[in-house]
């Protein structure tokens, strides 16, 4: 029960931690007293199954109401627009975006020589201690870890299909292999023998193995927390919930409909929502047509008198070719090609931009329109 209780909570961190299940049965099935395999399973599952309904009855109750059962046609993944690659560009892009995930890497365009050095060494390093852990742990006997080893094989095979073909953004590609990637952690600290080890730490000590994992997770935490705590994207996105209608006209980079934002806004953001993605899909390498086609939405809703509103774009210092969307808009697109647009217009700054909050600014007719 108390392990059930413990899934339940690494569920409800982060629900992709259910991929575990089938390890879990596995270890009950290989650990457990034969009399007593299928009680402890029924009795595991029965408080699985409660702990999991009391998440189902809190995400319908919190802010947003999410919608259940949650409509997979909207939710399932989408290929998204990529940059032309080979198959060695596939690779290299996945083992980047699989290590961003691990160790929360910076963004490759950020990532100088020598940071890159130190990365690539203390990974070396980590993957080396572990790899001898595991050598004299389950890796020395794969006859009997076979089952085990092919069931996390067969668990990874098709995340890692979708993380080649799927998500423009590295991290979010990668998060479906992190249960299976601290499993094979976890072998090889629970399959380690400690009559192998000496008194003091040496390199056969599991304690090594520990202050990895703790290293880690605290370096992560250290890179993650900020944003936890004041995400200025989520809290520009809060301000626009309050402030807009349905008859309300938004432009942004990629968009403020996510799915995900019933989950954390309390009323969710019905404004008709014109991404410069969707421009950018629709007029191909017509850039003058790409900016003629976003005036004249905005003209034909200042003059219809509906309020027209943009997020995220300006005084945002957004790049050509670096960050989401701009890397994956091909035929020399940027930010500067929608500013150029948008700066014929008077601007009202509703929300200015800050460390705090992501910009959100009114348009208003132009002058002597």
């Amino acid at each position: 029960m108390g392990a059930s209780l413990l899934l339940v909570l690494a569920v409800g961190f982060h629900v992709t931690n259910v991929l575990m299940l089938p390890f879990v049965i596995a270890l009950v099935i290989g650990r457990a007293p034969q009399d007593r395999i299928l009680r402890t399973l029924l009795c595991g599952s029965a408080t699985f199954l409660l702990g999991m309904g009391a998440i189902v009855c809190l995400t319908w109750l919190g802010p947003g109401r999410a919608e259940w059962p949650p409509d997979l046609a909207l939710i399932l993944p989408h290929r998204g627009t990529q940059p032309a690659l080979d198959l060695v560009g596939f690779l290299s892009r996945a083992a980047y975006g699989f290590a961003r995930t691990v160790a929360f890497l910076p963004y490759i365009r950020e990532l100088g020589t020598a940071l890159a050095v130190l990365y690539v060494v203390v990974a070396g390093g980590v993957f080396l201690l572990w790899a001898h852990l595991a050598r004299k742990g389950f890796l020395a006997d794969l006859g009997k870890n076979g089952r085990l080893l092919s069931m996390l094989l067969l668990l990874a095979a098709p995340f890692i299909f979708v993380g080649l073909c799927y998500y423009p953004s590295d991290p979010e590609r990668w998060l479906f292999l992190m249960p299976p990637f601290w499993l094979v952690i976890g072998l090889a600290w629970d399959q380690h023998d400690p009559a192998t080890c000496r008194r003091t730490v040496s390199w056969d000590s599991p304690i090594l193995l520990g202050a990895i994992v703790i290293g880690v997770g605290a370096y992560n935490a250290a890179a993650l927390l900020p944003d936890v705590l004041a995400n200025r994207g989520l809290a520009g996105l809060r301000e626009l919930s309050k402030l807009t209608t349905d008859d309300d006209l938004v432009i942004s980079p990629s968009g403020v409909t996510g799915r995900i934002n019933e989950f954390y806004l309390d009323r969710l953001i019905t404004a008709e929502n014109l991404t410069l993605m969707a421009l950018v899909r629709e007029h191909g390498a017509d850039l003058h047509g790409t900016q003629a086609d976003l005036a004249d939405r905005i003209d034909r809703a200042l003059q219809e008198g509906r309020r027209v509103f943009v997020f995220g774009l300006i005084g945002e210092g957004h790049e050509k070719q670096r960050g989401y969307p701009w890397a994956y808009m091909e035929h020399d697109y940027g930010p500067e090609t929608f500013l150029a647009v948008l700066e014929k217009y008077g601007q009202d700054p509703i929300c200015p931009p800050s460390r705090k909050y992501v910009g959100i600014i009114r348009l208003r007719p132009r002058a002597g329109a």
